[in-house]
């Protein structure tokens, strides 16, 4: 009891320690410094720090973080300067405000910059766009590009295409059991139904 005690003693002073020094060093303009210290502590004006000092992932952080704080200028905001210091999320979150917005072909735009950027993201909400317009082969292709950036649904979905179109049979379990290891129930679902 008494050595558990010690080691959470332990970690608290050493994360204690560590926030002291990324705050430290956001002082001296170390953007992720900034960030970090603004992930870890809640405290958005870091975000803020990060995004002012050009880190994209600072600005995608930030308009998260204005997101859900109901701050939508905001965060849109953010999202547009984080895209285009070529952080590929800010910009697949920036095509989604399009995409919602009904502006279809800023929301391909920018979820094609956020692919190339290699943002799973980008690529998933690409393949979504394409399999709506019918475009089923375009769609694949970004699907297989998310899977292959670790977007669980990307796999899940390729899988399932390949599995209804009578695929190869070990590609559609591979994709599936990528897709459990990524923590996604329908891809672990899934592999349990082809495994019985």
């Amino acid at each position: 009891m008494e050595k558990r005690f010690l080691i959470i003693v332990f970690l608290l002073i050493t994360s204690v320690a560590h926030s002291k020094s990324l705050d430290s060093l956001c002082k001296k303009k170390n953007a992720i410094a900034c960030k970090d210290f603004g992930m870890r502590t809640k405290i958005p004006i870091y975000l803020q720090k990060a995004c002012d000092l050009n880190l994209g992932s600072g600005c995608m952080e930030l308009g998260l973080r204005n997101f859900k704080e109901k701050k939508v200028e905001e965060g849109e905001i953010a999202f547009k300067k984080g895209c285009k210091l070529n952080d590929g999320d800010s910009c697949s979150y920036l095509g989604a405000i399009f995409h919602k917005k009904g502006e279809l072909e800023n929301a391909r735009l920018l979820y094609t910059k956020a692919c190339q950027l290699k943002s799973g993201k980008g690529c998933y909400n690409l393949g979504i766009l394409n399999e709506k317009n019918g475009d089923e082969a375009e769609a694949l292709k970004y699907y297989l590009k998310a899977c292959d950036n670790n977007i669980a649904q990307g796999c899940v979905n390729y899988a399932y295409f390949l599995e209804k179109n009578k695929g190869e049979q070990n590609q559609v379990i591979i994709l599936y059991k990528k897709a459990c290891d990524l923590k996604s129930d329908l891809g672990c679902q899934n592999l349990g139904q082809l495994n019985k």
